[in-house]
């Protein structure tokens, strides 16, 4: 935050995916949770910056490919509605579709500023949760699949936006094991 400059924590944007994958493959019941914010400084563009548009598509995805961050499931917190209004819901998604939503309410820049989302997304046997934490209100979803998905590579993730994050927690009751597939670069 360049408001306090004392502190620093991993940032990034991108206009297209900004992704964080983990480097190992993860099967059976897992859990990623993590804390991020919306980064302080977005390119210096105020109108984008300042815009409410950015103050979410934050992701966790468990069961990933490796290479696209819709794959496996996906918690998102400010995904457009069906109309492409962003930052209008919470959802999950299996393999890119959605399957599970709920309305959340848009928050400005000023009142997301130094706060931390919350993020988590947990896989047990075939029910998928996301819950979403915006520093007022919590979004929690349930998703039960009758095909689930049983391994893949975890991420954290954005969509056309900038992301701080704070921490990041993995737990998984399965050793995982080290990625074979070329990894993304």
């Amino acid at each position: 935050w360049s408001c306090s400059p004392d502190w620093s924590f991993l940032a990034g944007w991108s206009r297209g995916n900004a992704v964080l994958w983990q480097k190992k493959r993860f099967s059976g019941d897992h859990t990623l949770e993590a804390y991020v914010g919306t980064k302080m400084d977005y390119k210096r563009e105020t109108n984008t910056y300042l815009n409410q548009a950015r103050q979410g598509y934050f992701a966790v995805t468990l069961c990933g490919d490796g290479k696209d961050p819709r794959s496996g499931y996906t918690g998102i917190y400010g995904y457009p509605d069906e109309n492409g209004t962003p930052v209008s819901r919470a959802v999950i998604l299996r393999n890119g579709e959605v399957v599970a939503s709920t309305p959340v309410t848009a928050r400005s820049w000023a009142s997301n500023h130094r706060v931390w989302f919350f993020l988590q997304m947990e896989k047990r046997g075939n029910t998928i949760n996301f819950t979403a934490r915006d520093g007022g209100d919590t979004y929690q979803l349930s998703f039960t699949d009758a095909r689930p998905m049983d391994d893949g590579i975890p991420a954290l993730w954005t969509y056309d936006n900038a992301m701080t994050v704070a921490r990041a927690r993995l737990d998984f009751a399965n050793t995982p094991v080290t990625r074979t597939d070329p990894q993304v670069v």
